[in-house]
């Protein structure tokens, strides 16, 4: 994006240089809602573990040891942290101790040998700085042949068992990653098993963003901004989603045995409601991104999938809190603090399910599609 005309006197001028047809799509949304004065609403985060982990370790070594009594009168009056619970708070404490992040010495909370470890390099700069210093990691096999190296910022996005990438022209399947040595163990990728990024941590686009390219796809509405050649574009990427989505008014559509649902409802709620579907229907599989969902199974048919869109509609189904704590375990382990290895399990599960799910929204979505 490129910006002129911010002098008194100038016309501002704003540009989008687009590498894709999705990018356009997006440029053009975003302009829309800007004319009508829509800003993203961001959430201010009241259970944010990682900045508490934080702010624990920090009081631990700037005050050469702090008590768990006076860490929490702190705390406990941050608004990051309102809904945080005292009892939460302690087991937190607890867990750090046993995994030696903490220790106690005359009965204050200091610095423990797991956290030395993982940030006291350069005089504890990786635990101050407001930003993970890049880091390189090594590729292994599993006879620990050495295949080359990728940069952090990369490897924070796979996932053991499930991504594929390639190095040295060959393609390799991620078997794990070992933070602790900056290590990828990987194996040949299996014949006919091409290079995914599905295993990478998504990238997801909003609602509002997301319902306003659904109108731009759908309208006939002429965009006087832009260029003739992407004019051009846009008109022929109109066609071919026309012919697939009709109007637009089924928001469903079926061939050679998969079902799409076309929801233009961002990327959070469609990841929702591919773990909603796949809990109502297990043999079905569901695939979202930001626009669609693609659902296959032996028995997806139209008639079916409204019979399980009718239970989804229902409010208990969103507030079932043994199904939704199973999703939360069963979510891929993506790395998305670098305080994440001191954190326990059923935190590190919480702090990926907020990132990957928005239970409200998608409930309150379902419910508005059905008005």
């Amino acid at each position: 994006m490129w910006r002129t005309g911010r002098r008194e006197g100038q016309v501002a001028n704003t540009s989008f240089f687009c590498e894709s047809t999705d990018g356009v799509l997006q440029a053009i949304a975003l302009i829309e809602l800007a004319k009508v004065g829509w800003v993203e609403s961001i959430a201010v985060p009241k259970r944010c573990w990682p900045v508490l982990i934080h702010q624990l370790l920090a009081m631990s070594l700037a005050f050469d040891g702090v008590t768990a009594e006076v860490a929490w009168a702190h705390l406990s009056r941050v608004p990051d942290f309102q809904e945080i619970s005292r009892e939460e708070y302690d087991r937190l404490i607890a867990w750090m101790l046993e995994d030696e992040s903490l220790r106690l010495a005359a009965g204050r909370l200091v610095l423990g040998p797991k956290s030395e470890q993982q940030f006291g390099r350069r005089n504890f700069m990786e635990l101050f700085a407001v930003f993970s210093s890049p880091q390189s990691y090594t590729v292994l096999t599993e006879a620990d042949r050495p295949l080359g190296t990728l940069t952090q910022e990369f490897v924070d996005r796979l996932v053991d068992g499930v991504s594929c990438f390639l190095l040295g022209g060959r393609a390799w399947a991620v078997e794990r990653v070992q933070h602790d040595d900056r290590r990828v163990v990987v194996s040949p990728a299996p014949r006919g098993r091409q290079p995914t990024w599905g295993g990478f941590l998504p990238q997801f686009l909003g609602r509002e963003i997301c319902e306003r390219v659904r109108r731009v796809l759908l309208e006939d509405e002429a965009f006087t901004y832009l260029d003739a050649a992407t004019a051009e574009l846009l008109e022929r990427h109109r066609e071919g989603v026309r012919e697939l989505m009709g109007d637009g008014k089924d928001r469903i559509r079926i061939s050679d045995g998969e079902l799409r649902w076309w929801t233009f409802a961002g990327g959070k709620i469609n990841a929702t409601l591919r773990y909603a579907l796949e809990g109502v229907e297990p043999n079905w599989k569901a695939t979202p991104d930001n626009f669609l969902i693609k659902v296959r199974g032996g028995d997806v048919t139209p008639k079916r999938f409204h019979v399980v869109l009718a239970r989804l509609r229902d409010p208990s189904f969103w507030q079932d809190e043994g199904f939704w704590a199973s999703v939360a375990a069963s979510l891929p382990g993506y790395r998305l603090s670098k305080f994440q290895p001191l954190m326990p399990d059923w935190v590190e599960r919480e702090v990926v399910a907020e990132y990957l799910l928005d239970l409200a929204g998608a409930s309150e979505w379902v419910q508005r599609l059905a008005t």
